[in-house]
């Protein structure tokens, strides 16, 4: 009888532990998918930061823009001055796509970016970067809130210059 109760002990223990493992797997599962869609959300940021330079949404001058102060920069460069950054626009807006469907099928935050000049020494005037932050999350308060960076440097000005429009196909996105 001893031997009955210690083999039943023995598979308690052992179903126990398969299931606790495979909570942790689902839980890693799900923080994955979220810092992908937030990734995602990062590229797609991106691509509109740069979608609006090229169309002229957002007009960079090729003297460029002041610096963001250096210590502001390199922190936050959301928090840098207006005046040393596009959008101008304070706070900067958060492209939100409503709480109406799940995050996993494009709900909540989405992303928001910022164009600005670090003070690097020799870097040419028309050099700027773009930050993006990527969200899964339906507000910045979330507990549960993952975010992904992208950081891109791009030169404007200087070579053919042309407008994005619907007829001009991959090369402007």
């Amino acid at each position: 009888m001893l031997f009955v109760v210690l083999v039943l002990a023995l598979l308690t223990l052992m179903v126990a532990a398969y299931f606790s493992q495979a909570s942790d797997h689902v839980l890693t599962a799900k923080s994955v998918a979220g810092q992908q869609v937030a990734l995602s959300n990062a590229q797609r940021g991106l691509g509109e930061a740069v979608r609006q330079i090229r169309s002229g949404v957002i007009s960079l001058p090729v003297t460029g823009l002041p610096f963001c102060p250096t210590p502001q920069v390199d922190l936050d460069p959301y928090a840098c001055p207006p005046t040393t950054r596009m959008p101008d626009t304070a706070p900067l807006p958060i492209i939100n796509n409503g709480a109406g469907s799940e995050l996993n099928q494009g709900g909540g935050l989405a992303y928001r970016f910022v164009v600005f000049r670090r003070p690097d020494v020799g870097a040419p005037a028309n050099r700027y970067r773009i930050r993006v932050t990527g969200y899964y999350g339906y507000n910045e308060n979330s507990a549960n809130l993952i975010t992904s960076e992208l950081e891109a440097e791009i030169d404007v000005g200087g070579g053919t210059q042309f407008r994005c429009d619907e007829n001009s196909g991959y090369g402007c996105f």
